[in-house]
């Protein structure tokens, strides 16, 4: 979602933008109530893997829509891609999501579970030393200096749809 906004803020001239965001919002707010719906009815009538397979085509009528209408915009001045902090942050959080969803069956004091969340710590710590010492992070650590930025990320996850309301 973020990225189709960022398309129509390049894509559209000022005296258009407001508009195009407004179809953009429409339309959104359109699959969010029929959604819900429609994937019962195809649940209720059809296989469970039909909720996937409806999208199917969408996709493909976005992707070639895209590549004839979307006009390439690319960053001159963008960094380098963090291909070893990637990996770090993507094993750590699997180790912790590992620990997280077995604890339940092993329990939370079983050998893999411990191990899961010490390996998890591990990796994310090393993640946050080499993001600190890179030229081109993934993700800025320092960031989280900020009390507004931290408590920002820490409330995100709490707040799905209650707060939002």
């Amino acid at each position: 979602m973020p990225s189709t906004l960022s398309i129509l803020t390049d894509v559209f001239p000022a005296r258009e933008r407001a508009r195009a965001i407004g179809i953009w919002a429409g339309v959104s707010g359109l699959g969010i109530a029929v959604g819900p719906a429609l994937g019962g009815l195809l649940l209720q009538n059809f296989w469970w893997g039909s909720v996937f397979l409806i999208n199917v085509p969408v996709v493909l009528t976005a992707l070639v829509a895209g590549r004839y209408l979307v006009p390439t915009s690319k960053d001159p001045s963008a960094p380098r891609l963090d291909p070893v902090g990637t990996a770090l942050s993507a094993a750590g959080l699997l180790a912790l999501l590992y620990a997280i969803i077995e604890a339940p069956t092993y329990g939370w004091g079983s050998p893999s579970v411990i191990g899961g969340f010490a390996a998890g710590a591990v990796v994310l710590a090393a993640f946050i030393l080499f993001e600190l010492r890179s030229d081109h992070p993934m993700l800025d650590v320092r960031f989280f200096k900020n009390p507004r930025f931290s408590g920002a990320s820490f409330a995100v996850p709490w707040c799905s749809s209650p707060c939002s309301a």
